[in-house]
């Protein structure tokens, strides 16, 4: 069974097909003789293949997706940015990096063609409000704090047992100084036994987080 409109919306008939499926199915056609169909996707339906951010905030108005019967899909925004696919090695390598920090269900990866000399990986967490982006030594480096990128020995070396933290050095080194940032968020703290030692995760809540930064200098 299918319902329809009497009269046209913009110049479209809009119908409504009732079939077993639980979701309201809606869709368009122009009044243009053999124009295409076009059909509204629930938004739960991308959970697995988009990001949270993307999907619960309702930002996917912002993007266009461009489906390909044969070869990849592509999804791009107004300015050219096209998103990672989140089942790509390009996007675990990048969000393996950021994951002690932030879920990964929140983190946004893009690929920017058009970008000339600007750097074509970037990575978001919309929630912290932190951008990072790939840099010409393959670094990820953060455009909030300048000059600073995620360091691959992710320890102090005091704070042990905490798997929720992010730690950024300098991108260069000035002489023996060594002035490290940690980045902690606030959150629900839970702690469990991880053989002699304790393990404690910091669980981020809402659409916004807030962290503490920590300095770490060596003279």
């Amino acid at each position: 069974m299918e319902y329809a409109t009497r009269g046209n919306l913009c110049d479209h008939q809009m119908s409504f097909p009732l079939h077993d499926s639980k979701d309201l199915i809606i869709r368009a056609k122009h009044v243009k003789h053999d124009s295409p169909i076009l059909q509204l996707i629930p938004s739960h339906k991308f959970v697995n293949d988009l990001s949270t951010t993307l999907v619960v905030e309702n930002a996917l108005k912002y993007w266009v997706l461009r489906f390909a019967a044969s070869g990849s899909s592509t999804m791009q925004n107004s300015s050219g940015a096209t998103l990672v696919d989140i089942h790509s090695p390009t996007w675990d390598m990048i969000s393996k990096r950021l994951r002690p920090l932030e879920d990964v269900r929140f983190i946004v990866i893009t690929h920017n063609q058009a970008s000339g000399s600007a750097p074509s990986l970037k990575a978001d967490l919309p929630r912290y409000g932190f951008e990072f982006f790939v840099d010409e030594d393959g670094e990820l480096q953060s455009r909030n704090m300048r000059n600073m990128v995620v360091d691959v020995i992710q320890s102090t070396g005091t704070i042990l047992g905490l798997v929720n933290q992010l730690i950024l050095r300098p991108k260069l080194q000035v002489a023996d100084e060594y002035l490290r940032t940690v980045i902690i968020p606030d959150g629900r703290i839970s702690y469990s036994a991880d053989r002699h030692h304790v393990r404690v995760t910091i669980a981020p809540e809402g659409t916004q987080v807030t962290y503490q930064l920590y300095r770490e200098y060596r003279g």
